[in-house]
């Protein structure tokens, strides 16, 4: 056998072999996140924060369908500034939080404190960030709200709610956004 004839066949069992794997990689199912999904709001509306319990700062909402029985998995991350020129020399305290389809339990481990003190004469900030995050876990289309708000359904409503401690100021959120990322 000739050198030449020897090459051309090295390079076509090589051409069918890679050929080969190419298709055979190609025509295997393919695990498709059809359900993925990327949720975002916002708000510049300022917000009040007083003593009367919590106020909802923004929200966004994720809808399973009945036909989708899979489970699904979020991870909501929101923040907000908090405006403050309060009264001087008093410690004041609020708590952001995150929650799905209600109000959040008390000491949530998405829950933030922030402190904000006006020291009389030093220039303090008149404002602060405040951020959280917190994952959700196997949600599906029965284990969430139905279109009247009760359950079950496929509904899930991610929430951003804060409060002022007992004997803090009344102060507001500026503004406040949320983004949720849901994978299958």
């Amino acid at each position: 056998m000739s050198t030449q004839n020897h090459s051309f066949k090295s390079r076509f069992i090589r051409r069918f072999v890679v050929n080969f794997l190419y298709i055979s990689l190609l025509s295997q199912p393919v695990l498709l996140l059809a359900h993925d999904k990327v949720l975002g709001a916002g708000t510049n509306n300022n917000k009040a924060l007083g003593e009367f319990g919590w106020t909802l700062i923004t929200s966004v909402k994720f809808s399973i369908p009945v036909d989708d029985q899979g489970f699904h998995n979020c991870a909501v991350t929101a923040s907000a500034d908090v405006d403050f020129s309060g009264p001087t020399n008093i410690e004041n305290k609020y708590i952001f939080v995150l929650s799905r389809n209600g109000f959040p339990p008390s000491n949530s481990i998405s829950e933030r404190t922030v402190e904000l003190a006006d020291s009389l004469g030093v220039d303090d900030p008149d404002s602060k960030p405040v951020s959280t995050t917190l994952t959700f876990s196997s949600l599906k289309w029965d284990n969430g709200l139905n279109s009247q708000g009760t359950g079950p359904g496929g509904n899930h409503e991610f929430r951003f709610y804060a409060k002022a401690l007992p004997g803090s100021s009344a102060t507001e959120v500026l503004d406040a956004s949320m983004s949720v990322v849901c994978m299958d």
